[in-house]
Order: C-alpha cells, then sequence, then structure tokens
C-alpha cells in the first residue's frame, strides 16, 4: 500500500535558500523531500496511482495559482518529533478552499496516516511551510531573528506534487507534478 502526500513545491530559489536554514536545523532533510506546502495530510492508497492521479488533474482545471505571504516564523512541540519550526502564510481562504476540495473530491476514501499524530486524529490544517522538524531549540527569540529575512516574502504556488513515501530509505519520491491553472488541450 502506497503512503502518499500532495503538497506544493516552491521556486528553486526558494527551495536553494529554505534548504540552506533546513540543513542547519536537521542536516540531511533535503535530501527526503524539498521544502514544500502539504494540501493533504499523509494517506494511504491501495489502488493505482493513476486513479487519483486521473482526479488530481481536475485540480490543474478547477483551480488557478494561488498568491501568498510568508508572515511569521512559528516554532511548537511535537511530542514524537521534538520541536518544529515553520514559515506562516497569508491569506490562507484559497489555500483552506483547495485543502476542502482535495479532502471532498480527489481524497474521498482514503485513509490518512493518523499515526503521525500524538493524539491519532487528524489536526486542523494550517496552511505553512514547515522549516525543520525534530530541533531542540532552546531560544525561540534566536529563532525569529535568524529567520526574520524570510518575512515579507511571495510565493506564486501553482505546481502540485504527489509523493510516494519510500519507507527502506526515509525518502519522498515525487510521483507526478500537476501545474494550477492548466488549460484543457482540445479533444480530436
Amino acid at each position: 500500500m502506497n503512503r502518499l502526500v500532495i503538497t506544493f513545491i516552491l521556486s528553486k530559489f526558494l527551495e536553494q535558500s529554505l534548504n540552506q536554514i533546513r540543513e542547519h536545523f536537521e542536516p540531511g532533510v533535503s535530501l527526503k523531500i524539498p521544502p514544500h506546502l502539504s494540501v493533504s495530510y499523509p494517506f494511504f492508497f491501495s489502488e493505482p496511482i493513476e486513479k487519483l492521479t486521473a482526479k488530481l488533474s481536475q485540480v490543474e482545471k478547477n483551480f488557478s495559482p494561488i498568491e501568498v505571504t510568508l508572515t511569521g516564523i512559528g516554532v511548537f512541540q511535537k511530542e514524537t518529533q521534538g520541536e518544529i519550526i515553520y514559515a506562516k502564510v497569508y491569506p490562507p481562504e484559497k489555500l483552506n478552499q483547495l485543502f476542502e476540495y482535495m479532502k471532498n473530491n480527489v481524497l474521498e476514501g482514503v485513509v490518512f496516516d493518523t499515526t503521525i499524530f500524538s493524539d491519532g486524529k487528524l489536526p486542523a490544517f494550517v496552511p505553512h511551510i514547515t522549516l525543520s522538524m525534530k530541533s531542540s531549540i532552546a531560544n525561540k527569540e534566536w529563532v525569529n531573528s535568524r529567520l526574520s529575512f524570510l518575512l515579507g516574502i511571495k510565493i506564486i504556488l501553482d505546481k502540485l506534487v504527489l509523493f510516494n513515501y519510500l519507507k527502506g530509505d526515509s525518502i519522498w519520491k515525487k510521483e507526478k507534478a500537476f501545474i494550477l491553472g492548466k488549460p484543457s488541450l482540445p479533444q480530436p
């Protein structure tokens, strides 16, 4: 059974900048999955991936690229992984709409991986870009001062990617990318 996640990946320039930050806090993380903004929780899918990619193709047609701004840096504790450092994005409304569409149309009937949450339940969706997991940060003000240069950066989110978790390698493999706002090709 495949363990999958659907995310937006970021521009190469922003990816390189964020990977420097991520490597500072968590060496080797950039080899596992690129910096991203998730629009689904990890889930299990036992049917052929082509069934899922057909549904994701509809997202390309039904949604336009989404512009967000990085508005803050946050840190929270997660029992199983230590401190999580993340960048807040604003406005969340279009991302929330996309998340709901995915949940109700694309991911209907999938089994979400709730084992990664300490209480075993899916939390509320909060759009963000994870910068580090498994960190041990003694001073949150230090994190804010070091990462304040990110504030105000505008990002165009237009490339959704379906990733498949390869457990033996502990990495996420890109299965397929989808470009929001992609026009339909005329049928012959």
